[in-house]
């Protein structure tokens, strides 16, 4: 099929979902709703909102449409190794200089213009963690500082050295955040583990963690009563004026205090709920998300207000297939306020990623292969390397600083892969595949199931749908229905060819097909193409003899 009797929306008509006005007598509007309130799984199909899909998977719900997810390119120069990536870092020093680091549970390389330099151990300096020893890294006093879940003390990446190195005689924490001018570690890890303490070095001196020392280090187990050395420490992270101590069964916070050997005050503020997946959290807009399994939703949390469970659409199906929870790694991206919970799966080298539009206010569920790790850290570009320079150095003009234009930090949505690549998400409509992975061709289907709608069985037929989307590449699109409400799909299908002439305009497709049904729903799917789907409606006969 193509686009023949397709009719684009009308100039002067700004409802989008009232298309020209040819109506087949005995014909009328059932239901009509914009596409833009993401996927609802934890209640019946028919009682979802009409906005709402059953599924939404390989989709983004941004700006008041459900499009395609952006495909993944390749991050260039090539890898520097094939070793897993466990953590990717932006660094920007007090003098301007950017830095983009590339954590793998052995290594460390920095991305310098058309190549990566590695770094090399320095005093103390040791990298023996696994594949699932993600790193954490935090930028605290101009130094960049990092933990590897513990296997190794607090080291700092220095960057004029390129080496690695132990941060003076702090210890072995898994967790770490810059506050009140210092460096704060939590959960330590020794010969006898105090999952319940957090220590923090001197005053304005990283380096120096011990009190006898410097007065102004320390460390205090969190206790109330003597279950909480129990409830040991997932995640700390340091805001303007708070600190949030994330626990398996708790939150706690710390205020700052004018007492230079006690510089902060704990206190738990919320009891019973808490976080067990510590790499899912994430700092998103003025709060903290996680993921956590033993209440089977996903928290979101600002510093003052209570926790609020923005999982609830999702939760009977979150944590399907995942096959160890210390493995599930999440990441937030500020630019489309999104925040993502990846969850690997028992089988195979797929990775299910569930992304939460706040603006939206919406969840869709994503399909990635081999994905170890998700970053939205700055990406320096915009960087001239002597290869790309043209003519020759003679014939060059101005200074060596002069012919590279100035660096452009943009956050982007990165993700890091087992065979050691970085892949990033793509801002070009064209690219709607993924980098191949073992084999595979880098393909991805895109699947929108609407709800269920119940349609009275005596006097009721469907007789046509019609789908508005907005092409963004050319590709194809197959329409499949349902008398089932969802559950198996008719063997009936219809495929629409998305032409490079109708790029950018306003479209409406449609499928004239007579159904008699009780539970009715309908499927979009597509493996090429990009395309916003804006609305819908569903048009029925209210008599007449079926055809099927």
């Amino acid at each position: 099929m193509d686009f023949k009797n397709a009719r684009p929306w009308p100039q002067s008509n700004r409802n989008p979902m009232v298309i020209g006005k040819n109506t087949v007598p005995g014909k009328s509007k059932f239901i009509a709703d914009r596409v833009n309130s993401g996927m609802i799984t934890t209640i019946d199909p028919a009682d979802i909102p009409p906005s709402a899909l059953q599924m939404c998977r390989n989709a983004r719900v941004r700006f008041d449409v459900t499009k395609r997810r952006p495909g993944l390119v390749l991050l260039t120069p090539t890898k520097p190794n094939s070793n897993s990536v466990i953590g990717m870092m932006f660094f920007k020093k007090n003098d301007g200089n950017s830095y983009y680091l590339r954590f793998s549970p052995t290594t460390i390389h920095e991305r310098t213009g058309g190549s990566w330099t590695n770094y090399t151990a320095g005093a103390g300096g040791s990298l023996l963690g696994g594949a699932f020893d993600y790193i954490q890294a935090a930028v605290i006093l101009d130094r960049l500082v990092f933990a590897n879940n513990g296997v190794d003390v607090l080291q700092e990446a220095d960057i004029t050295a390129k080496t690695y190195k132990a941060l003076g005689n702090a210890p072995k924490y898994k967790y770490i955040t810059g506050f009140f001018n210092r460096v704060v570690g939590a959960n330590l890890v020794a010969l006898t583990n105090n999952g319940a303490q957090i220590g923090w070095s001197a005053d304005g001196v990283p380096t120096e963690w011990d009190p006898l020392v410097n007065e102004t280090a320390g460390s205090s187990p969190l206790v109330d009563s003597p279950g909480d050395l129990a409830d040991f420490i997932t995640g700390v992270f340091g805001f303007t004026n708070v600190m949030v101590v994330l626990r398996e069964k708790s939150i706690w916070l710390a205020n700052k205090q004018a007492i230079p050997s006690n510089p902060f005050y704990f206190y738990n503020a919320f009891p019973g709920v808490g976080c067990d997946c510590p790499y899912s959290a994430a700092i998103t807009q003025n709060s903290i998300t996680w993921a956590d399994r033993r209440t089977g939703t996903i928290w979101s949390y600002t510093p003052g207000a209570e926790p609020i469970p923005i999982g609830r659409p999702i939760e009977n199906h979150l944590f399907d297939g995942l096959s160890d929870s210390a493995r599930i790694f999440g990441s937030a991206d500020p630019i489309q306020n999104e925040y993502t919970v990846c969850i690997p799966q028992v089988s195979g080298n797929f990775v299910i990623c569930w992304t939460w539009n706040f603006r939206t206010q919406s969840w869709d569920k994503d399909e990635y292969e081999a994905i170890t790790i998700a970053s939205n850290a700055d990406l320096p570009t915009a960087v001239t390397t002597i290869d790309e320079l043209p003519g020759t150095i003679d014939g060059l003009s101005g200074t060596i600083d002069s012919l590279s234009p100035t660096q452009i930090n943009t956050p982007v949505r990165a993700f890091g892969r087992s065979d050691g690549e970085i892949v990033l998400e793509t801002q070009d409509d064209n690219l709607c595949v993924d980098p191949p992975f073992s084999g595979s061709l880098g393909t991805y289907q895109t699947e929108l199931l609407s709800k269920s709608y119940t349609l009275p069985s005596d006097d009721v037929y469907i007789a046509e749908i019609r789908v508005d989307i907005i092409p963004r590449a050319a590709g194809a699109v197959t329409f499949e229905y349902s008398k089932d409400g969802g559950k198996t799909l008719n063997t009936v299908s219809k495929t629409i060819v998305i032409p490079a002439s109708r790029i950018g305009k306003p479209t409406n497709i449609h499928w004239i097909r007579q159904i008699k049904c009780r539970k009715y729903a309908w499927r979009l799917t597509a493996s090429t193409g990009q395309f916003d789907v804006v609305a819908y409606e569903v048009h029925v006969y209210k008599s007449g003899e079926s055809q099927q």
